[in-house]
């Protein structure tokens, strides 16, 4: 009877694993279930959930997780872009980087970058809040809380819950081939609304394979990854904020990358370049007349190696260094 029993248990898990599988094969998520769930965090007496150090802790997580978000997209080495088991992009490398463009890890950027300094990034970072902002992000309110990955202090999610593992509840299973928007795991990046097309390997390796962003003129699209930044940041996005033409109040976002002068030199559709990228009005179908400034164009998403989270060092004292980023679009500069 045991024997059956067992026997059942087995082939129904083994249905399940298939099951899912089939559900999520479009997805970055594979493998079995236990990779990233536990039944009861306890196996053999002893607890089986990490916290965002990876330490076992006895308190479990939403949903059956063994990780928090951060601690499922950590790794320990400075060369893992990508967990071996759950396939997770890595956006925490514990010893730094070595890899990525300019080895500073995936798009987004790296939040080692945090670790010892609040300038060069969003700090999500467990109990650690922004020591020089605290808790108001530049150019909009306070957010009451200190910042998290998703939920209502987030970037991904719906955006609309306090709670992270609530507000992308069912993300990580939804067959994402198709980018509408409509839904948490069909938004560009788990970013509920915003659309896009995802490089498969989160830009890890050339500017030949990188994102397709989604732009537009003006401020308006809610499909824009900029619209996303102005939720937080939203006196650096808005036309009354920037100005609408030149001179600029701020440097200008949501506007389409100049064909002429100085800007006529830099073809993004044909060489683009990832240390100062641009958005598209249509990411399907990019041209240099379509390529839109974005906030990306400037700052990673996640933390960089440098001030304020910029591509490059703006704070550098050799000015070819710290106009590096810059004169990509405005070429005379150089």
């Amino acid at each position: 009877m045991k024997f059956l029993i067992k026997a059942c248990i087995s082939c129904s898990l083994s249905f399940f694993v298939v099951l899912i599988s089939f559900v999520i094969g479009h997805t970055s998520v594979t493998g079995v279930c236990s990779n990233c769930h536990t039944m009861h965090n306890s196996q053999n007496g002893a607890a089986v959930a990490k916290d965002d150090s990876g330490s076992v802790t006895s308190t479990p997580h939403d949903a059956l997780l063994i990780y928090s978000c951060l601690g499922c997209h950590t790794a320990t080495s400075n060369t893992t872009w990508k967990d071996p088991f759950t396939k997770a992009p890595i956006i925490l490398n514990t010893v730094g980087t070595n890899y990525g463009y300019n080895n500073e890890g995936l798009s987004a950027g790296n939040f080692y970058n945090v670790v010892s300094s609040d300038n060069t990034g969003h700090n999500v970072l467990a109990g650690n809040d922004d020591g020089t902002l605290g808790n108001t992000p530049p150019g909009g309110s306070a957010l009451g809380t200190k910042i998290q990955c998703a939920g209502t202090a987030g970037c991904h999610g719906n955006r609309t819950e306090s709670n992270q593992i609530t507000d992308l509840k069912g993300a990580h299973h939804t067959v994402d081939t198709t980018i509408d928007g409509n839904t948490v795991g069909r938004s560009y990046r788990f970013l509920k609304g915003i659309t896009g097309i995802e490089d498969d390997d989160w830009e890890q390796e050339t500017a030949t394979n990188h994102n397709w962003y989604k732009g537009a003129i003006g401020d308006s699209d809610p499909s824009t990854i900029s619209y996303l930044c102005a939720e937080c940041h939203g006196n650096f996005h808005s036309q009354s904020g920037i100005g609408t033409q030149s001179p600029w109040f701020r440097h200008p976002t949501d506007i389409l990358l100049p064909q002429t002068g100085e800007y006529s030199v830099y073809d993004p559709a044909s060489g683009y370049s990832v240390k100062a990228p641009v958005a598209w009005t249509d990411p399907a179908s990019p041209t240099r007349a379509t390529a839109v400034v974005m906030c990306l164009s400037c700052h990673r998403a996640h933390a960089s190696p440098y001030f304020k989270m910029v591509r490059w060092d703006i704070k550098s004292g050799t000015l070819s260094t710290a106009l590096s980023g810059c004169n990509v679009c405005h070429t005379s500069k150089n």
